[in-house]
């Protein structure tokens, strides 16, 4: 949906064929759609839409970065998720093999947050087998730190 330039009011204005017009100098909407208006009742529903449609967009995109890496085969389609899979699994691998405390903890909680393992599965008990073993892997790397470094790995 390609928005054309036009001047209103001696102001440069985006207009897309649904008669949303923003301001073409800083983006700001000044007439929303009209069709389908936004209302109070439809409201919810189109943003829904639109985090769909942003959630289509970005498994594609994944998905084509993953196939140009050679993570996915060439005749791979890009939008079938397979791309985050693969991503998933490069933070696992780096997750298990990493020695850094914090890049640890941010690839856990980046993985916790791709499985869904939110409040609901740490009272079910499996955040807290994740935090476990996480904890069992810090206490066998013995690793202290000190103003935010590591000290005295033992490998």
């Amino acid at each position: 949906m390609q928005p054309t330039r036009e001047i209103q009011d001696g102001e440069e204005v985006l207009v897309y064929p649904n008669g949303l017009i923003k301001s073409a100098k800083n983006g700001q909407i000044l007439k929303g759609p009209d069709n389908p208006p936004i209302t109070k009742e439809n409201a919810a529903a189109l943003n829904r839409r639109r985090y769909q449609l942003a959630r289509e967009a970005a498994l594609k995109g994944i998905d084509e970065a993953a196939i140009e890496a050679g993570l996915l085969p060439p005749t791979a389609q890009a939008g079938g998720g397979e791309g985050w899979r693969a991503v998933v699994r490069h933070v696992t691998a780096t997750l298990l093999q990493s020695k850094n405390l914090r890049g640890q903890a941010e690839a856990a909680n980046f993985l916790a947050k791709a499985t869904g393992l939110g409040a609901d599965e740490a009272r079910d008990g499996g955040l807290s087998a994740v935090l476990a073993s996480l904890a069992e892997m810090f206490e066998r790397l013995n690793a202290q730190t000190v103003e935010g470094k590591v000290t005295n790995v033992k490998d």
